[in-house]
């Protein structure tokens, strides 16, 4: 961005080129801090940085020191929690979430199996998470999932690789985005039980199913599904 431009634009839309510049991958994020930079280009932005909760909403629990710090800044804003369990079970987002499970807005998780059913059931008994909107889970030795954290709002974006939920969990509710990949052949739905997935989601956007075909069904049902603008399928 040009000196000029700099001076010309205004904070709120310096303050929104700042959030884009967060990372949103789970190694990006915890090896590259180069984009916290933006604080010591000039004063001008650092006090648009430090006055951006959004910016400081994604923690980065590989480097601890900084989640207090962080979660300050952040305020009110919602929280993005990014995390590899496998390659960094030392730093475990547990115990901020226990604490700061109402602001949780962006769940992404790569896990063996056995440690992702343990954080789910305890953010699950840490109580709802009404600002939940995107779910990514990433289950690193291939097996499947308890029914997991409860009581998400409508409109969340699930994606699921390597697991799935019960597939009558109230997961597969209200929701806007799905994406299924890599599920093993024992744990796919039926047909049947997948279609009703599409029918308590009637304002699915976009449906992603990679390499989990569901198995076959004995009756014939229909699905409208009107706002459904992306359809990626791949058996």
């Amino acid at each position: 961005m040009s000196s000029r431009l700099s001076r010309a634009s205004p904070p709120e839309v310096l303050a929104y080129i700042f959030v884009l510049v967060v990372p949103t991958s789970i190694a990006q994020l915890h090896s590259d801090f180069s984009w916290l930079n933006i604080t010591r280009i000039s004063g001008k932005w650092r006090n648009i940085a430090l006055s951006c909760p959004d910016f400081w909403s994604t923690l980065i629990f590989s480097r601890p020191k900084w989640t207090p710090v962080m979660l300050a800044r952040s305020k009110m804003a919602s929280l993005v929690v990014r995390v590899d369990l496998k390659k960094d079970h030392a730093n475990s987002p547990e115990p901020i979430l226990l604490e700061h499970a109402s602001r949780l807005g962006t769940l992404d998780i790569c896990s063996p199996q056995r440690q992702l059913t343990t954080f789910l059931a305890n953010l699950e008994h840490a109580g709802a998470a009404p600002r939940l909107q995107n779910v990514y889970v990433v289950n690193t030795t291939k097996d499947n999932l308890e029914q997991g954290m409860r009581g998400t709002q409508p409109g969340v974006r699930l994606h699921l690789e390597y697991c799935a939920f019960p597939w009558d969990s109230e997961w597969y509710s209200h929701l806007t985005h799905l994406h299924l990949e890599n599920i093993n052949r024992a744990q796919r739905p039926t047909l049947e039980a997948f279609l009703a997935i599409l029918v308590g989601s009637p304002n699915l956007q976009t449906l992603s199913v990679i390499h989990c075909s569901p198995t076959t069904c004995l009756r014939r049902l229909i699905v409208e599904l009107p706002h459904l603008t992306g359809l990626n399928i791949k058996t």
